[in-house]
């Protein structure tokens, strides 16, 4: 119960966030679709128009939170089964998550769908392996030199895919952190989950074919972003009735769970 509370409130959260940047884009976009303004500005503006339309279709429906019988720290969200959370045992039990650490990774997750990272997974691969096979074709398929050419080919396919897939986890980061104080959740929470996933990894630098960047790195990274919001948000005119709003959903909550009457 407790996982699929904060999960649908980090979804309503995505989509009032997708819905809000969809409609900020067209009123920009509105503005500046005349000859006078630079081309690659209205590209821009289209793109982005673009992104967050399909963040919302991507959003739409509703959602399941699997909480998986397993020992591994571990959650994810997969193409192969669309709409679907999934937390492992051993993440809530190792790791002794706080709501707002498990609000973090949720938001984590809900941003890899947003930002469409699980649909561009497959075209990636696919290009990497095709590359692979047209210059494997252009070499004498007998022989020492060609085990070693595919060797090589194949360990530069890891990297670059291991770089593609490490990009992605620092956007999802950035804006799971965003989503997460949507949802009226402590963002410092990202810092401190992520020291206590560095403490189990051991503080390991990351490595050219890993796919996901060091503890370390998303941590100090978080610390950044959580910086910046809150800067963000003590300039903005709304912040008081959003504090507010957020004290009467931490009251809801906590009668969601039975903390409170």
């Amino acid at each position: 119960k407790r996982v699929r509370v904060i999960g649908n409130r980090i979804i309503n959260a995505a989509r009032e966030h997708a819905a809000k940047q969809l409609v900020s884009t067209k009123s920009a976009l509105a503005k500046v679709e005349n000859p006078n303004v630079n081309t690659a500005t209205v590209a821009h503006y289209e793109e982005e128009q673009h992104k967050w339309e399909q963040a919302c279709r991507r959003l739409q429906g509703n959602w399941t939170f699997v909480v998986c019988k397993s020992k591994q720290v571990n959650a994810f969200v997969s193409g192969f089964c669309p709409r679907k959370v999934f937390v492992y045992d051993g993440l809530l039990e190792q790791l002794q998550l706080t709501d707002d650490e498990l609000a973090m990774i949720i938001g984590h997750e809900m941003s890899h769908v947003a930002l469409g990272h699980i649909e561009e997974e497959t075209p990636t691969t696919a290009i990497v392996l095709g590359t692979q096979l047209v210059m494997m074709s252009l070499v004498d398929p007998i022989g020492l030199g060609s085990f070693l050419f595919d060797m090589a080919v194949s360990k530069c396919g890891d990297y670059i895919q291991a770089s593609y897939s490490r990009q992605h986890e620092f956007e999802a980061d950035e804006l799971g952190l965003l989503l997460a104080s949507l949802a009226c959740f402590d963002i410092s929470s990202g810092a401190t989950l992520h020291e206590k996933l560095g403490e189990m990894c051991q503080h390991k630098e990351t490595q050219l074919n890993d796919t996901h960047p060091s503890s370390y790195e998303r941590r100090r990274k978080m610390i950044e972003h959580a910086r910046v919001h809150e800067q963000e948000r003590l300039i903005d005119p709304l912040y008081s009735q959003f504090k507010r709003d957020c004290a009467a959903v931490q009251h809801a909550w906590k009668r969601a769970i039975g903390l409170e009457k």
